[in-house]
């Protein structure tokens, strides 16, 4: 979900083109930084600083266009070039329209990059000079976590909040000690205030919470795993990572901090409640009770919450599927598709990045690893 309240997300099949190779003999492609697309991507990100005087030549400003870098990212690092500097650029653009799953995403490409073209990837890798290669990894250590800080979302706008409450929103007011922070819009000189005393929370905000929370622990995850991997490969040259860890940290703890206090105070107004009318907790009105499980029920159909069980569900019936037609046919091919697509549903995003990794993407292909796998071939 981007700052503007908009349901959008990095496709699995973006990761999945991003990370094969260029060509069999040459993985990673060629140079590109010199060429027109690198040279657009780096003209689009030019944006105008609001900051800076404009003297006689005032003009609107102009904003970067992220859609454009990411799509000009995309091709490159799919068709052309395995380049470090250029995934950084689609971490900017995904985590810009994208928020913490754009973040997560990015976070597992560059992973994945170094992971598997490590002895090829661009900037190449020098013992004797090492900066070229490092420098990526440094932007993101120590200057990743202030571009980042307006485009994580915390709380979404929605009918009740005029405006979608960011990480920098966050720590402005943590940092002032007050109940309401400012930030001016250069631009227009217009000064908003939010308050964060009193947030109220939908059942939409404690879902989206909990996917904020989500995404934030798998990227500190791949982290973790980036930062061992550049250890091993690094030695004493490699960077610490901490400076963005402690800024994954913060969107956990974010989350911890106003739906614990939320939960308390419900159980706390739900026994009130009971006290002062004498409602034991399992009797209730029969009347009032009907017509509020009804409207529960066409709620929850569509709630966030239901979803996922439903997703689950459709995944378990997926492996059940899979196993009564290999009993009916067991040598068609279509149980092995079945089986795998119900493996998917409970992996991570990265495990799921693996596994399609793991065959050559045909039909053949997921047979042969599903039967090789399969206990009943044993």
């Amino acid at each position: 979900m981007n700052p503007n309240g908009e349901q959008v997300s990095v496709m699995t099949e973006n990761l999945v083109d991003l990370l094969e190779p260029i060509e069999k003999d040459n993985p990673s492609g060629r140079w590109v930084r010199y060429e027109n697309k690198y040279l657009a991507i780096v003209a689009e990100k030019n944006a105008d600083d609001p900051n800076l005087p404009m003297g006689e030549w005032e003009r609107p400003l102009k904003q970067t266009d992220w859609k454009r870098v990411t799509d000009i990212a995309e091709d490159l690092l799919e068709k052309e070039t395995k380049d470090l500097e250029i995934c950084v650029f689609l971490i900017q653009g995904w985590t810009s329209l994208y928020g913490m799953n754009g973040l997560r995403c990015g976070l597992l490409l560059m992973y994945k990059l170094t992971e598997r073209y490590w002895d090829t990837l661009w900037p190449k890798f020098e013992r004797s000079d090492s900066d070229a290669r490092i420098s990526p990894y440094k932007w993101l250590a120590t200057k990743g976590p202030d571009f980042f800080k307006d485009k994580i979302v915390f709380l979404p706008k929605n009918e009740q909040r005029e405006l979608s409450l960011t990480y920098l929103d966050n720590l402005i007011e943590k940092n002032s000690g007050s109940k309401s922070i400012t930030s001016s819009n250069n631009q227009e000189n217009k000064t908003i205030k939010k308050s964060l005393s009193g947030i109220h929370l939908s059942k939409e905000d404690t879902n989206y919470l909990m996917e904020l929370e989500s995404n934030a622990l798998e990227a500190k995850g791949i982290i973790e795993k980036l930062n061992l991997f550049l250890e091993k490969k690094l030695g004493n040259e490699s960077i610490s990572f901490s400076n963005i860890t402690l800024f994954i940290e913060e969107i956990v703890s974010f989350k911890k901090e106003v739906l614990h206090p939320k939960a308390i105070k419900n159980n706390e107004t739900k026994k009130d409640t009971q006290k002062v009318f004498g409602i034991a907790p399992d009797l209730n009105i029969q009347e009032d009770t009907n017509k509020l499980e009804s409207e529960k029920r066409e709620k929850n159909n569509l709630s966030p919450s239901n979803k996922e069980d439903s997703r689950n569900q459709i995944y378990e019936s997926i492996g059940f599927l899979s196993d009564k037609l290999r009993a009916i046919e067991p040598h068609s091919p279509s149980s092995y598709v079945l089986k795998r697509v119900s493996m998917w549903g409970n992996m991570t995003l990265e495990e799921l990045i693996d596994d399609v990794g793991k065959f050559d993407g045909t039909l053949k292909g997921i047979v042969s690893n599903l039967e090789k796998n399969d206990p009943n071939n044993s």
